[in-house]
């Protein structure tokens, strides 16, 4: 690491500079002062983390969008400081009511699709969606018989969809309650539906990425418990002792997602930065980048620096923060650090963790996952096929 220490002692240094890093550092100095000097680092050339915003010219106009996490799920039932959180950054989940309109969908008459492709199904063609899905109940009786009649596969196959989407059958048959639990958690939702449910394998590839959105793997790496937990087909006379809660809309979130939180944190951390006052304002702001990491004040936020060694210094009192900067290996000493990064990486980064916490790290995967915002600048295609 290079022997010259860069900045002068932090209280704090935190890596990461998404919304737990940001919090980490805003939590901080509300327990120490404002006099308290912290530094966030970050690797991106933007803060947030997974809760980055996307914007996008569309013939002159701007559309924001989310480009990573989107929402605050569930509210209500966050911690109590969680909740004081939003609160000290005037974020009130309660005017998402008023900004949201839930019946958009409705109407307009328009659910959820099922596309099957020219390449693999022999047609190009979009039927609704007999799953359910996000914007409403799964079909039944007549309606649901006619649209999986609408799917380009065979009889046999249609016939076997329709018997698994009607429901009424313990696929289980006599295994006792006490060992349905664990045999379910030992096979995929995919080996279920095929040796249980007797699906063929069209059925199985239509349901293969019904929840890729969630888990960013499809079926065939997912437990069928898990099925049975989101209440997919052929999993709802099983007997488990599983306890639907109920949930709040799915409308608690700004035009560009997560985004809206990390902007109100940086505006909270560093006076200036952004403009406004309430949760409002933040929408349209401008950010002032160059207002981020000014000698001088007591919250410093410093993009495009990698973090690259974490240890505690030859006294043990401090921990130095090695990081690339452009470059350029700095260091900086902090009395104490938040490691608020990418999870997996941390043994990596502090050589002193010891072994069994870093195998404990080290026993989650991240799955790949990218989702795309398109601006479409005319949708009355959608709106005539009714999704």
């Amino acid at each position: 690491p290079p022997s010259l220490q860069t900045d002068p002692t932090y209280d704090l240094v935190v890596v990461g500079g998404g919304i737990s890093g940001l919090a980490a550092a805003k939590l901080f100095r509300d327990a120490h002062g404002s006099q308290a000097k912290i530094l966030v680092l970050d690797n991106h050339d933007d803060f947030g983390g997974h809760a980055r915003r996307n914007e996008l010219d569309v013939d002159g106009s701007t559309l924001l969008g989310y480009g990573g996490s989107q929402s605050l799920e569930n509210p209500s039932k966050y911690s109590p400081a969680a909740k004081q959180l939003l609160r000290d950054l005037s974020i009130d989940v309660e005017r998402f009511y008023s900004y949201y309109d839930q019946d958009f969908y409705a109407d307009r008459k328009l659910g959820e699709g099922l596309y099957f492709d020219r390449a693999t199904f022999g047609v190009d063609r979009v039927i609704a969606s007999p799953l359910g899905g996000f914007f409403g109940e799964p079909l039944a009786g007549d309606a649901l018989l006619a649209n999986v009649k609408q799917m380009p596969i065979p009889k046999a196959s249609q016939d076997a969809f329709a018997r698994l989407l009607a429901g009424g059958v313990d696929y289980l048959g006599d295994m006792p309650a006490a060992q349905r639990e664990p045999w379910l958690r030992s096979i995929s939702y995919n080996r279920f539906l095929a040796d249980q449910a007797g699906m063929p394998p069209e059925v199985i590839a239509i349901l293969q990425d019904s929840w890729l959105q969630l888990y960013g793997v499809g079926w065939d790496a997912i437990s069928a418990y898990q099925a049975a937990n989101y209440w997919l087909p052929g999993t709802w006379e099983l007997g488990l002792p599983i306890e639907e809660e109920e949930e709040e809309p799915y409308i608690f979130h700004f035009p560009d997602g997560n985004a809206g939180v990390a902007r109100a944190l940086v505006r909270n951390l560093v006076p200036g930065s952004i403009p406004g006052t309430g949760m409002e304002d933040l929408v349209t702001a401008r950010a002032d980048y160059a207002a981020l990491d000014r000698a001088g004040q007591n919250v410093r936020i410093r993009l495009n620096s990698t973090a690259v060694k974490v240890a505690h210094s030859p006294d043990q009192k401090t921990v130095d923060v090695t990081y690339v900067e452009r470059g350029d290996l700095r260091r900086v000493r902090g009395r104490h650090v938040v490691l608020a990064c990418y999870n997996n990486i941390i043994p990596y980064l502090c050589p002193e963790m010891p072994q069994q916490q870093a195998e404990a790290i080290n026993y989650a995967s991240k799955a790949p996952f990218v989702l795309g915002n398109f601006a479409i600048r005319n949708w009355r295609a959608f709106e005539a096929a009714g999704m």
